[in-house]
This record gives C-alpha cells, structure tokens and sequence, in this order.
C-alpha cells in the first residue's frame, strides 16, 4: 500500500489560460544518490543523462525558459527505512548532482512522493509566472518523473519529455513509458526542439 500510494500521481485544480504562457524545465531527481560519483544507488545512464540535462539548461536559458530543480527527500522514517536511508534529510546525497548547472535564484521542490506536484509550492511557483507548458528530465522515468508527468496532465500543462535526459531501473522499458505517455497526452522527443 504505502508504495503504491508514493508513486501515485497528485491532482489538482487545471490551469488557466495565459497570454503570455512561459515554459519550465523540470529536473527531476537528478542528485548524488543517483548519478553523482559516490552514488550510493547509481543509475548506468547517470553521466549521460547530466550532460543531456545541462544541454538543455543551456538552451533553456537561451530561449527565456524557466528551471526549476525537484529532489527526493523522505522525512518518513519507514520511507527511510524501506529506501535503506537514500535521501534522508540533510545528507550529502540528497543534493542535486554537483555536476547539474545550477542556475541562480532557480527554485529546488523538496518531495517525499514519487509526483513533484506533492509539494504544493511547485504548482504555486509554475502558475505565479504563468508557465503552461513543462519539459521534463530525470529519474525515474517509471516512478517519479511517471508520476509528475501524470500529475501535470491531471492540471492541464502541456507537457514534453526529453528522453535523452530520462533513466530508468525499472523492469519497464523507456520506450514503453514513452509510448503511455504520448496515449495520455505528453510530447516525447529524444532531445529538445524550441
């Protein structure tokens, strides 16, 4: 039950509609547990997919694009004990991976949940600067970048994930998830076009 409900996508009221829409990168998940040098649960993909999220960061920056940064951090002491301790408060691991260009006053989303729309102040922040359409990276494509995609479906952004900056560990393959993905409504590309 409880990891079930970790990875279930959150809802929320839809979004309205601007006149000036903005787009947001999200990075989701992208920190020393996973993909920095001493990651104590390395993804394979792990330098990959930094160096893709760093091209895109760049070319968000060109295009006026905002980025915001998602982090697992499980305040449940079960979550902490099922997880083995990974992103436990205040640890070393739990930051963004050291090598992820970090641009200044780009918020980090701290979660506990699979769905970064668990923490209200991420939903908050894209609808303050009126941000309509997100593009997504990270890890894990079947559990938490599958959950805020779904969540940000559920609020009506349009949404696009980059697969090049996308891993997975789980069973199910990238181009499956892809494929659900699409059927529900997101754009997948390999690598972004503005």
């Amino acid at each position: 039950g409880l990891l079930l409900y970790l990875g279930l996508p959150t809802n929320g009221p839809r979004i309205g509609s601007y006149a000036n829409p903005k787009v947001a990168v999200l990075v989701v998940d992208i920190q020393e547990d996973y993909t920095g040098p001493n990651a104590r649960r390395p993804y394979r993909d792990g330098t990959k997919i930094v160096q893709a999220t760093n091209s895109l960061i760049g070319q968000a920056q060109e295009h006026g694009a905002l980025v915001g940064y998602v982090a697992n951090v499980f305040e449940n002491p079960v979550i902490r004990l099922v997880t083995g301790g990974i992103n436990a408060p205040g640890a070393p691991g739990t930051e963004i991976d050291a090598r992820i260009t970090r641009l200044p006053g780009a918020p980090t989303f701290k979660k506990g949940r699979g769905d970064a729309f668990s923490n209200p102040a991420l939903d908050a922040w894209l609808r303050q600067n009126q941000v309509d359409r997100l593009v997504i990276v990270g890890l894990d494509a079947a559990h938490c970048v599958n959950a805020t995609t779904r969540g940000a479906l559920n609020r009506g952004y349009q949404v696009t994930l980059v697969t090049d900056g996308i891993a997975t560990e789980s069973r199910r393959t990238l181009e499956d998830l892809a494929r659900e993905w699409q059927a529900a409504g997101a754009v997948v590309r390999s690598s972004m076009e503005w």
